[in-house]
């Protein structure tokens, strides 16, 4: 019988953490960030719509930056803030965690950290509530886009992060349904990552860290627990050391 030989070509890596101990950094950061949804006049706040889904899809994702200029979201439903500081005395607690993991992401996927250092361009929250989501969606002008979440409602339903194949031509074939019984790439995943399935979906729990291309386009599925969901994201590029010692 001839062998068969099966290799996966380019394939997408991305990284899931979950981090434990948390608690203390996620309340207060989680205050900072209500206290900046409190205060703020420059986006608009769908927060207090009420009903199903279908309500959402008649307010578009309206907001205006620091400058007033309108910016466009794929965030429906929900509120967000503008750029974060990652030196801010409540942020920084987190970043101090994360980033060294991102460091050790780049060492495996072999970036050369002697010459260059990665570091984050962009980051904000998102506060979402009960039927809000996300539509698909990439991060231009950046390496590395990253999710960590903050608060997740209990026993929630829905909520998924959603990887969609990037393999565009793909998606006008859909593939069999895949049997039960064929393994699970992790426990946070749903399908399989063997060409089998046009959609990833990773179910959030506090304290998880998702890190992925950010050419890969993603979307968030509505939640319908009546209880908010946030997450802080950020988007990382690289650059050339001045210095050797030159770090975050």
């Amino acid at each position: 019988m001839s062998k068969i030989n099966l290799e996966y070509i380019f394939p997408t890596a991305v990284y899931t953490i979950q981090l434990e101990g948390m608690d203390k950094i996620h309340k207060d950061l989680i205050n900072h960030i209500y206290s900046l949804k409190t205060e703020s006049t420059t986006a608009e706040d769908y927060t207090h719509l009420k009903g199903d889904i279908d309500s959402y899809h008649n307010h578009p994702p309206n907001h205006l930056d620091e400058q007033g200029k309108l910016v466009e979201s794929s965030t429906q439903g929900g509120w967000y803030t503008n750029d974060l500081d990652t030196n801010n005395i409540y942020i920084k607690p987190l970043t101090q965690k994360l980033f060294p993991l991102i460091n050790t992401i780049g060492e495996n996927l072999g970036w050369d950290l002697e010459k260059y250092s990665i570091y984050c361009d962009k980051m904000w929250s998102i506060v979402n509530p009960q039927y809000s989501y996300n539509t698909s969606h990439t991060h231009n002008n950046s390496i590395l886009s990253c999710a960590y979440y903050l608060k997740i409602p209990k026993n929630m339903k829905g909520g998924e992060f959603i990887f969609e194949d990037p393999r565009t031509v793909c998606n006008f074939f859909p593939m069999p349904k895949v049997l039960e019984n064929v393994p699970k790439t992790t426990s946070t995943t749903i399908g399989t990552t063997n060409g089998r399935c046009n959609e990833i979906a990773i179910k959030p729990e506090e304290g998880l860290l998702i890190v992925f291309p950010s050419w890969v386009a993603h979307k968030v599925r509505a939640h319908y627990n009546n209880s908010n969901r946030i997450v802080l994201s950020f988007n990382l590029s690289h650059k050339e050391k001045e210095t050797q010692e030159e770090e975050w």
